[in-house]
């Protein structure tokens, strides 16, 4: 029904709904323009219009052929695009209507916290993900809003437990695609850029003026997506303003590149280069973290370094005594641990999670304290995450991770050929940030294992594993 409106009011078409005889026929006095009037049934309407004008009859019976009517006439019209999105899967399992007590059931199931609010924004997003997807896009700038845009979208979706219809995951598959053929012709380029960044050169720009007191959070495995569980969950209990940025993630999207990368202020050529680092075993982002600042003229008595799982957690006996301290990095890992859950591949239970697990949790309350603290308070993460289906190929333990089940990575470009599918997969040498090794990438919602195997991963180049926040937090 939005969509309707809105491309009917695109067309200057006036909609009026029905209110009584004598409002009708002012309205029909002075049209100018074309329009429609809307009727709850054919008897309302008056009988010599009947014969006069065009009429169109949507029975909604016809729309929902498994649903008992009166029951449906009973709920909000704001609903009908969440019912019908749920009536096209029941469709799927059964041919028979329901009776009018199991219908009433059917629509006491949607959830309760979807709101038209929600279905307004929902809405917004699809027809404007569905125009920008068929538009030639060079700019990585572009991208960054296209993916905060997607990550919002699929926020909504899951949050309210609406499932993906063909059309958005035939936006999706194209959006992707073109991200995919951006990502083998510029991405590179990235590192040359301060806007957007890429998690390399995050740490620079922040400490650029070591003056400064500066908090970094990350929140490890966050995409747009968590990232609006997140900004709800805080927004509710305070006050703050949001610079929404974004950044881009090391390729591969995996916490060993990326979170390193980002702590470090360097790519992991670079990182493998340092004479502290065992270049095997290189991921360590306290030393990495502690080193950079050092040369930035920061003593280590005033750089404080955790992963935690939540601010309860953080080694320090009140969250007001950071004031000693400045600068502060912190990875939070609670959303890795929820997408990294055994058996579990459903993102509105992940989204879901997150909400609840929030409540519980005082990170609101550490942001506003860090903020007291006179930080600048800035939140991003290493990588985001995208559900994927097995490839049916079977890879060697020794060469694939087994929490980012959509890369490899090798310095013989011959051992990824083997694993290489057409369409699915491509491979990258990143010589300026990973030298001479060769990356084997998954491109579509594919990953390695079983045909059977389904769950949340990452490492591989899609939107919601590559494109991540980049926020400054501050207060109002």
């Amino acid at each position: 029904m939005p969509e309707i409106k809105k491309i009917l009011n695109e067309q200057n078409k006036n909609i009026t709904n029905f209110k009584n005889e004598i409002n009708l026929r002012k309205i029909l006095k002075n049209i100018e323009n074309k329009s429609i009037i809307t009727f709850r049934n054919k008897q309302e309407i008056p009988y010599d219009l009947l014969y006069t004008y065009a009429t169109i009859n949507i029975d909604i019976g016809e729309i929902f052929p498994l649903l008992d009517k009166n029951e449906l006439l009973k709920t909000p019209i704001e609903n009908y695009q969440i019912i019908f999105e749920k009536h096209q899967k029941l469709k799927e399992e059964r041919y028979d209507r329901l009776t009018q007590e199991k219908t009433q059931k059917f629509i006491k199931e949607i959830p309760s916290q979807y709101t038209n609010i929600d279905n307004q924004t929902i809405m917004a997003l699809k027809t404007e993900l569905t125009k920008i997807s068929k538009n030639v896009i060079t700019q990585s700038d572009n991208w960054g809003e296209i993916g905060k845009k997607y990550g919002e979208l699929m926020y909504y979706l899951h949050k309210n437990e609406i499932e993906i219809d063909k059309e958005l995951k035939g936006v999706e598959s194209i959006l992707n695609y073109k991200f995919t053929a951006f990502i083998l012709k510029y991405y590179e380029d990235l590192l040359f850029y301060s806007n957007p960044l890429i998690n390399s050169n995050i740490l620079n720009i922040i400490f650029e003026k070591n003056t400064q007191k500066n908090a970094i959070i990350c929140f490890d495995c966050m995409g747009y997506e968590e990232w609006y569980a997140i900004k709800n969950n805080i927004q509710s209990t305070n006050d703050f303003q949001f610079i929404e940025k974004y950044s881009f993630s090391m390729l591969p999207s995996e916490t060993n590149y990326s979170s390193s990368a980002l702590f470090a202020g360097m790519t992991p050529k670079e990182i493998k280069n340092l004479e502290f680092i065992n270049s095997i075993n290189w991921r360590n982002e306290e030393k990495l973290f502690k080193n950079t600042l050092q040369k930035k003229k920061i003593d280590e008595s005033q750089i404080f370094f955790q992963r935690c799982l939540e601010p309860k957690d953080i080694n320090i006996p009140d969250i007001e005594s950071f004031s000693d301290y400045n600068a502060i990095g912190i990875i939070f890992s609670f959303i890795d641990r929820f997408i990294h859950t055994d058996f579990l591949n459903d993102k509105n239970i992940v989204i879901q999670n997150i909400e609840k697990y929030l409540q519980k949790t005082k990170l609101s309350d550490f942001i506003q304290s860090l903020l007291n603290q006179n930080f600048k308070v800035y939140i991003t993460s290493d990588h985001g995450n995208t559900l994927s289906n097995g490839n049916d190929i079977q890879v060697k333990k020794d060469l694939m991770d087994k929490k980012a089940k959509r890369y490899l990575i090798q310095e013989r470009k011959e051992l990824l050929e083997e694993y290489k599918v057409e369409k699915e997969s491509v491979i990258m040498q990143l010589k300026h940030m990973n030298g001479n090794e060769y990356i084997l990438l998954q491109t579509r919602n594919k990953m390695f294992g079983r045909k059977t195997e389904q769950e949340l991963t990452h490492g591989g180049i899609s939107l919601s594993e590559v494109i991540i926040p980049f926020i400054e937090v501050r207060k109002k």
